[in-house]
Order: C-alpha cells, then structure tokens, then sequence
C-alpha cells in the first residue's frame, strides 16, 4: 500500500512538472517574448529625397541601445529587437547636422510586429516630422 502511494505521487509530481513547464513555454508570453522593428525611410522635406542618416535609438533612462544608418539609394532604415509597450527616444544625425529626439511608444502586442514610420527631416528648422505608414 505504501508504494502504490509513492508513485502515485511521483505519477502527480510529474505531471505537474509538465503542466507547468508546457504552460511556461507554450501558454506564456513571457518565455516567448515578443519583438517590435521599426522600419520607414528618412526623407528631406524641401526635395523628398532620401536622406543618409544614423538612428540612434535610446531608453527612457538615455541609455543608448542601438542604432542603424539609413540605405543611400532609398533612404530605408531597419531596427529590431524594440520591447512592446515601451517608450524610446529616436535621435537622426546626418553628417552635418544632428536632430531632435522623437518619443516613440512600440505598441502593447504579443507577437513579432513590425511598424512603419517615414522620417521627413526639415533642414530649416531642426525638426522631424513623423509619418505613419500602415
């Protein structure tokens, strides 16, 4: 009687374990984490054409991580490895001038998502414009 109770319990123990590590790897976000990328081209507003530039990619705590430079031909730029749900700062710096910082919020997503936003620097001024694509 004694070892029918022991493994019974151990039968139990194990199936535990395996509801438990199946619900951590399949049924959890947490374990598999999503990412977000962030794509568009950087364009000069008077000419609406590319431009060649360096992203600069910061934290809320201005922590530098990551960067990219955009293509020379079309101006397209590619970042990936951004949280969900997470402020970051964009900072554009072309050979001779260095802009603003613009706030960007990755979406709340528990899946790989990829968003789209044309940069239009204006050289008068300093400023970026955003755009969003869909």
């Amino acid at each position: 009687m004694i070892r029918l109770k022991r493994i019974t319990a151990v039968i139990l123990l194990i199936l535990t374990a395996a509801i438990v590590v199946s619900n951590n790897v399949l049924g959890n976000p947490g374990m598999l984490k999503p990412v977000v990328s962030l794509t568009g081209k950087i364009l000069e507003k008077s000419e609406n054409k590319p431009l060649v530039a360096k992203i600069y990619i910061y934290n809320t705590e201005n922590e530098k991580i990551g960067v990219c430079k955009s293509d020379v031909t079309s101006g397209t730029y590619f970042l990936t490895g951004l949280k969900p749900n997470t402020v970051y700062y964009l900072s554009i710096q072309t050979s001779d001038k260095k802009y603003e910082k613009i706030k960007l919020t990755t979406p709340k997503v528990y899946e790989y998502t990829e968003i789209i936003r044309d940069l239009i620097v204006d050289n008068n001024v300093d400023l970026v414009e955003v755009v969003t694509k869909k």
